[in-house]
This record gives C-alpha cells, sequence and structure tokens, in this order.
C-alpha cells in the first residue's frame, strides 16, 4: 500500500469518526427555539429574580430598577446565546435556566457582561 493511499484511508477514517459527534450539535439547536419561554413566577425565573422585560420591570423584579443596571439585558450577559433575532427583540438560551429560552431584553440577578458585546 503506497503513502497516499494510507494517508487517504487515514483521513477517511477520521472523518467518519467525528460525524457521530458533530450530528450531536446541529438538532440541539433547533431543539432550543422550541422550547418555552421562561416566565417570572416560575422557578428557576423566580429565584434569579428575572424580568421578562427589563425596561420595564414588574413588581417582582425591583432589583433591576437601580439605575447601574440600566444597560444590563440578556442578549450582553456571557449566560447567553442568541438563537434568534437581535439584541432585545431576539430569544436565545440562557446556561442559568437550560430549560427555558429567555427574551433578549430580559434581565436577571446572574447578568455578567460578555466582554465581547460591549454597548
Amino acid at each position: 500500500m503506497n503513502s497516499s493511499r494510507r494517508t487517504f484511508l487515514k483521513s477517511a477514517a477520521l472523518a467518519l469518526a467525528t460525524l457521530p459527534v458533530l450530528g450531536r450539535f446541529a438538532p440541539a439547536f433547533a431543539a432550543d427555539a422550541d422550547l418555552p419561554l421562561a416566565k417570572e413566577t416560575e422557578d428557576p425565573a423566580k429565584t434569579l429574580k428575572y424580568c421578562a422585560n427589563a425596561d420595564k420591570p414588574s413588581k417582582s423584579c425591583v432589583a433591576r430598577k437601580s439605575k447601574d443596571k440600566a444597560k444590563q439585558y440578556c442578549y450582553n450577559c456571557q449566560l447567553f446565546t442568541r438563537l434568534e433575532g437581535d439584541k432585545k427583540a431576539g430569544h436565545g438560551k440562557c446556561m442559568i435556566m437550560p430549560k427555558n429560552r429567555v427574551n433578549g431584553g430580559s434581565w436577571c440577578q446572574s447578568w455578567v457582561q460578555n466582554p465581547a458585546m460591549k454597548d
């Protein structure tokens, strides 16, 4: 067996071995888009003092009303992964609430500045 054939077979075997791993990621994003939106009244959102609309916080999100939190939204949080839409209008997945989607314009007390999203 010459070296080019051997190299090809090794490359093909490696490519076939990675297919199952890559296949696990594609369905996850599709399934995440079908998750229900988080509600302020349900756990863990209630525990995190989650505000579905950070610009108009309800009585249950008193912590969001302080001025130092004015530019804190889920879309610019390090724990947020955007699934669809843009900034406040978008929806995404939060690492803290894995069973729900969250609005980009929401907020919770676990907010951490995403260094890539300086507003």
